[in-house]
């Protein structure tokens, strides 16, 4: 799969996948779906923390785009287009069973600290090293839904996915500044700054 948010990459094939899945290729449409359909479904993943919920998103999404797919109009990338479609589903959806979850950072603290504490032994931190890497990511994931979804969506791209201020303004159809703003909101709120 092409890396989506590559500067070198480039939509031609898809336009023309476009034109051919509006003539009837039901192979056509398929192809098009399929070059993006992972990137999808790990925004998704990432947005809502289960795979049976990445799922359903995507599942949605890709029928939004398969009913839109006649209104592009070739204004914009194929992609830009699409990304649109995902992020404003995924910002409007209902909320999942894990987003329900957790209400607040304070919330979240509060769970933690009921957990206790006990030290490892230098033994015991290289024997559980894997596990303690896998508890690490799971926090810092349960984190991500304290944020609101706004900001969970600002983080992910930007974190996650790499992607700048300029094109994260476009793909949420925000400024540049205020998708940095988001962003530097988000990290306070996870303490990063």
């Amino acid at each position: 799969m092409d890396n989506v948010f590559d500067s070198s990459y480039s939509d031609v094939e898809d336009k023309k996948l476009i034109i051919n899945a509006l003539g009837g290729s039901k192979t056509a449409l398929e192809h098009l779906l399929k070059r993006h359909y992972q990137f999808i479904y790990n925004v998704a993943f990432k947005f809502v923390l289960t795979h049976e919920d990445a799922q359903d998103l995507t599942q949605e999404v890709i029928i939004k785009v398969i009913l839109k797919l006649s209104q592009f109009n070739h204004q914009s990338g194929f992609r830009t287009w699409l990304y649109r479609i995902v992020f404003n589903h995924f910002l409007n959806s209902k909320k999942r069973k894990k987003e329900k979850n957790i209400i607040s950072f304070d919330a979240f603290a509060s769970a933690l600290d009921g957990m206790g504490f006990e030290s490892l032994t230098t033994t015991e931190e290289t024997e559980f090293k894997d596990r303690i890497e896998d508890v690490k990511i799971g926090c810092m994931t349960a984190m991500l839904l304290c944020l609101n979804r706004e900001q969970r969506l600002v983080y992910i791209l930007s974190e996650i996915f790499e992607v700048d201020s300029k094109l994260g303004g476009e793909l949420l159809e925000i400024s540049a500044n205020n998708f940095r703003q988001m962003l530097v909101r988000a990290k306070k709120d996870l303490y990063i700054l």
